[in-house]
């Protein structure tokens, strides 16, 4: 639970209840939830309940701030369902590394080189590279229609055959 929280549960700066010490960067949860425990096991009547109520309140906190780094992941979710760039630009992410997932499959690729790989810039760098190539001959496809970007390719040089001709329609 203290991985999935990251920065939401963890205090740059804390000082336990009646304690004159200052812990950096402090896991709240890994550290108080024992601490809690030990806490209420040995209860006294005195400083032990401020204490749990200190540890309860922090946990509290800390629980509140993950629910809401969740809502908004669940917003930002529910906006990049519905936005076709974003679908455009999870597909090339995808398409792109699968070579190295089908070679690591078949044991001729390194297991932790394509998650290396893909966390790499020069992989961030290329997939914005290749995505912006593809974004433009989806655009210019558009614009020119099949007919027209067949011709220009066949211009260039390209061995791009002929489209068959449309079957012809008899009325009876």
């Amino acid at each position: 639970m203290q991985r999935e929280a990251g920065s939401a549960a963890i205090a740059s700066l804390y000082r336990p209840p009646f304690q004159n010490v200052v812990y950096r960067e402090y896991e709240l949860l890994v550290n108080i939830l024992p601490t809690l425990h030990t806490t209420i096991a040995s209860f006294r009547w005195g400083f032990e309940e401020d204490s749990i109520r200190h540890y309860v309140n922090v946990l509290d906190d800390v629980l509140n701030r993950y629910a809401g780094r969740l809502q908004e992941w669940g917003e930002q979710f529910d906006r990049d369902v519905t936005n076709p760039l974003v679908w455009f630009r999870e597909g090339i992410r995808a398409l792109l590394p699968a070579p190295t997932f089908v070679l690591r499959s078949l044991g001729l690729w390194p297991a932790g080189r394509s998650a290396a790989l893909v966390h790499s810039g020069l992989f961030r760098i290329t997939l914005a590279i290749v995505g912006a190539i593809v974004l433009a001959a989806a655009l210019v496809q558009i614009v020119t229609r099949w007919d027209a970007t067949l011709a220009k390719l066949r211009g260039w040089g390209l061995p791009i055959p002929a489209a068959p001709a449309p079957p012809e329609q008899r009325w009876f």
